[in-house]
């Protein structure tokens, strides 16, 4: 089951994140917060999609569960790319309003995503899917990029340190097509989810320090 040891191994680093970050004194302000949903995200992600892989080999399984599953897995995407562009906006605006505003936003593309056709394919230990939801969750994520990606280049000189998130995803996601274009069998996704979250937590404000300076 080579497909499912980078899920597997995507599980094991959410967890730990999960495990980390939630179980240590951190301060309530918005960066903490999208950060914690984000790490949520994708621990569901690879839950899910280690699920689907492995359901997919052993081959006793429901294609109409499975068609589900994976659309609640684009939820999860869609609401980690989401979030990850209210990090960015907030570097820059800190304003909640923009959090309300999106998930307002997400509501609608979420009913969109349950509403329209996904088609699983599992041939030979490969295994993706098509249809009209897939193809909006792809156009919804390059939208959230491209936006945090005008951020980035608007505002550069207030991102200092935090840049690396965003530089860092935008170099995984070009790695990651070439490795899938020569091997379509590779799901990483949730890497990608999994590797950023790690880079973040070592980028977001430092709650201790932060507190000092309040206390101060």
């Amino acid at each position: 089951m080579p497909n499912l040891y980078v899920p597997f191994y995507s599980l094991i680093i959410s967890i730990l994140l999960n495990l980390v970050f939630n179980f240590k004194s951190n301060i309530g302000s918005l960066e903490t917060k999208i950060y914690s949903k984000m790490l949520i995200f994708n621990l569901i992600d690879s839950i899910l999609v280690s699920i689907i892989i492995f359901w997919g080999y052993i081959g006793n399984y429901n294609m109409n569960v499975i068609k589900i599953l994976n659309k609640v897995d684009f939820v999860m995407y869609l609401l980690w790319i989401s979030y990850f562009f209210i990090y960015n906006y907030n570097i820059k605006f800190n304003n909640e309003k923009i959090l309300k505003s999106i998930k307002k936003t997400n509501i609608i593309i979420i009913l969109i995503i349950f509403i329209t056709k996904v088609t699983p394919y599992n041939n030979n230990g490969i295994m993706f899917v098509s249809g009209t939801s897939s193809n909006i969750l792809y156009v919804v994520i390059l939208l959230y990029l491209i936006a945090s990606i005008y951020i980035f280049v608007r505002y550069i000189k207030h991102f200092y340190k935090k840049t690396i998130p965003l530089l860092v995803l935008i170099t995984i996601i070009i790695f990651a097509l070439i490795v899938r274009k020569s091997n379509p069998a590779l799901i990483i996704m949730p890497a990608i989810l999994s590797i950023m979250n790690l880079i973040m937590y070592f980028t977001i404000e430092n709650p201790d320090m932060k507190l000092l300076e309040e206390l101060a």
